[in-house]
């Protein structure tokens, strides 16, 4: 089929990529066969390939990784994806236009050569001009997300409502489940001396079924790693998320312990951050002379020789596209300050006081976001990167609306998990009835595109509905997965 000039949008190829039936008898540049055996998951950040986790056998050999498509096959290059640490794991690369001559493959950041398809040689029944991909809805905007907007017969309010809070409930498990599993993972990682991330490890099955007693369980360091670890992936949410849990591990506690300070902890705990990070190096080095810069530089010499471990490059974090409140040397600088508290504020045990004490569900929800906002002082009050002064001044490192993307997917979570393990039930149950209940200041563009569709706009700051509108989001609507969503069912079953 020749290939086509139309104008059309990106969106419209992943929902073939899902739903189509592939050809067979497709061949890579080298010749090899090329077999489909699962075409990934959506990638819902703004940021990396499209699909994740896909499976596709090439010749006799099955290879796990990503897959990317373009509206062109320049894009590959036009996008910066071949200088791009993202994209290394892509292992197919799929195009819809090309208005050059080209070769049957890209190469990605490390060089790796991968086939380069046009998608009508893989997927059935493209039309040639996708404007009318479909006769039975109208074009949507790339920006929009809900089939179901376009559709008037949706459940009454109550039976929407019902099945997002189970979403949200769902979602609110998993993150318990993921917090359980990692701290099976530190625990064994410390019953067997490994310094991670350093050395590769696989935990045994049986390790995962076992049950720990109380002085296994019983482990305050273990307790404040995980709380590091998860505040600091809250923090780099969405773009940097990766490369925050990667500090926090590179920059583990044990290493923030041995680092003392005879004048501010806290300047201590940012100069190991940012010059672990990647980001403060070039500063240092080009010898820039603030007096802030100055004296990181000088801490982080005197501290260095506690450190053993690797360092992140520069490159591995976003700040093109985002909000100056959100780049990633705010995110560090305010998470040293949360380190603080960690370790020297007995973070844990104030959370389990306030979870303990107050009953109130607002007046919780308050106190404990107040432990998480952070005020931009000195040099963080003037700058949003290391280079220059910003425009306007900056009010906060953390701000409500972070603080409270915290305290819904990590301070809930963990604190639910934390009194459960401790055989805690009252507790487990009024931190539950909390998540359930309490309305939290988030913002989110995508809850609040959904919220509008659904016609539900005056029920998404609660906690439960807020998240269960993330996860249908994420796990039907982005997928397509009409047939197997409560409310997708009821819609396209009346029409």
């Amino acid at each position: 089929m020749p290939e086509s000039s139309i104008v059309y949008k990106e969106s419209l190829l992943y929902e073939y990529w899902i739903k189509n039936d592939l050809k067979k008898d497709v061949y890579s540049f080298s010749g090899e066969t090329i077999e489909i055996l699962n075409r990934g998951e959506l990638n819902s950040d703004t940021a990396g390939p499209d699909f994740k986790n896909a499976r596709i056998k090439f010749g006799n050999i099955v290879y796990v990784g990503d897959v990317e498509i373009d509206s062109e096959y320049r894009d590959w290059k036009y996008h910066g994806h071949s200088r791009n640490k993202r994209y290394n794991h892509v292992i197919l690369h799929l195009y819809f236009n090309n208005s050059t001559n080209h070769a049957d493959y890209v190469y990605t950041e490390s060089g790796r050569k991968i086939p380069s398809l046009n998608i009508y040689k893989l997927i059935k029944n493209i039309p040639p001009d996708l404007k009318t991909f479909s006769e039975n809805k109208p074009l949507r905007d790339e920006t929009d997300h809900l089939i179901c907007k376009w559709v008037f017969s949706q459940p009454n309010v109550e039976a929407k409502l019902d099945f997002i809070h189970q979403l949200g409930m769902q979602k609110f498990k998993r993150k318990c489940e993921r917090l359980i599993e990692r701290i099976r993972e530190l625990l064994y990682l410390q019953e067997n001396g490994i310094n991670e991330p350093f050395l590769k490890y696989e935990i045994p099955k049986e390790f995962y079924e076992k049950q720990f007693s109380y002085n296994e369980i019983n482990n305050r360091a273990i307790w404040e790693q995980l709380l590091y670890e998860s505040v600091f992936e809250a923090l780099g949410y969405p773009l940097n998320k990766d490369s925050m849990i990667k500090l926090s591990r590179y920059a583990n506690l044990n290493f923030l312990r041995k680092v003392n300070s005879n004048e501010n902890i806290v300047i201590s705990y940012e100069s190991s951050l940012l010059f672990i990070s990647g980001i403060a190096g070039k500063y240092a080095e080009k010898g820039l002379g603030d007096p802030y810069i100055r004296k990181i530089t000088e801490t982080w010499h005197s501290v260095r020789t506690f450190y053993d471990g690797n360092t992140l490059n520069e490159r591995e974090w976003h700040f093109y596209k985002m909000r100056p409140q959100n780049f990633p040397t705010l995110r560090v600088a305010g998470g040293a300050r949360i380190v603080d508290s960690i370790l020297n504020k007995e973070l844990i045990s104030v959370l389990v006081k306030k979870f303990t004490e107050i009953n109130s569900d607002s007046v919780l929800i308050n106190s404990v976001r107040n432990c998480f906002l952070q005020k931009a002082e000195g040099f963080w009050e003037k700058h949003y990167t290391m280079d220059k002064p910003a425009k306007t001044p900056n009010k906060m490192l953390i701000g409500v609306n972070r603080a409270d993307e915290i305290v819904l997917n990590v301070i809930l979570p963990f604190m639910y998990v934390y009194f459960l393990l401790f055989n805690k039930t009252d507790l487990a149950k009024k931190t539950l009835s909390v998540f359930s209940n309490s309305k939290l200041k988030l913002d989110n563009s995508i809850v609040r595109e959904m919220a509008k569709g659904l016609m539900i706009e005056n029920q998404y700051d609660k906690s439960v509905i807020y998240l269960g509108l993330l996860e249908l989001f994420r796990n039907y609507c982005s997928r397509e997965r009409c047939g197997e969503c409560a409310i997708g069912d009821h819609v396209f079953s009346e029409n």
